[in-house]
């Protein structure tokens, strides 16, 4: 009978740190599973690790969004410190009966070797796209024991592409932003606010240039 490898410690690591969920496997073990929906994920994952939005927003600043949802989402970059593994949280700004899967949304770049056999294996099966391999996009959702629902993982495609048409804007330069309409792919538009954390690092002038970032299509 073959035996499971033992985890390596980095997996190990990122599991107790919470950016690994209990159970990896493969993004189509479900049997809900839509492939295209996983392709536009790593399409998405990929334009979001090379844009580095954790390169300008921190963590402590987040993005107050209306029109992905039943009600407002809070959307927060991390990434920007040392020891910070980068990726975006999501979460609703209130839960209730109207929203019966309240909670956290998060995805975050790992290393292949930290993610075992399944994931890597479903990546080369179907070519996913990948910006480095280091980034592998693994999402889940708070207090589940697999991987992020089809659902989930379009969810997350939406709020990468606001942070895309936020950063694609400008507006990370200005210190606030109060329901500013962004135009989305084929989603219409929606409504951001925003305001810069006072000790947030960010780039000096002449940094990143807002044309040099991903369209988010």
């Amino acid at each position: 009978m073959s035996q499971t490898p033992p985890e390596i410690p980095e997996a190990q690591a990122l599991r107790r740190a919470g950016l690994l969920p209990p159970r990896t496997g493969g993004y189509l073990d479900s049997s809900e599973a839509e492939i295209q929906r996983v392709v536009d994920f790593f399409e998405a994952a990929a334009d979001f690790w090379e844009c580095a939005p954790w390169e300008v927003l921190s963590c402590e600043e987040i993005l107050h969004v209306e029109g992905l949802g039943p009600a407002p989402l809070l959307l927060s970059v991390c990434g920007g410190e040392e020891d910070e593994v980068p990726g975006l949280l999501v979460r609703p700004l209130e839960s209730g009966p109207a929203l019966p899967e309240a909670g956290q949304v998060a995805f975050h770049f790992v290393p292949t070797e930290a993610l075992g056999e399944a994931l890597p294996a479903e990546i080369r099966t179907h070519g996913f796209r990948l910006a480095h391999p280091e980034a592998v996009p693994v999402a889940f959702r708070e207090g589940c024991a697999g991987l992020a629902s089809p659902a989930d993982l379009s969810s997350l495609v939406r709020c990468m592409h606001v942070i895309l048409a936020f950063l694609k804007a400008g507006l990370d330069e200005q210190e606030s932003v109060e329901r500013q309409a962004l135009s989305l792919p084929g989603r219409g538009r929606v409504l951001v606010t925003w305001k810069e954390a006072p000790d947030a690092a960010r780039d000096p002038p002449g940094g990143r240039e807002a044309e040099d970032l991903p369209d988010p299509a």
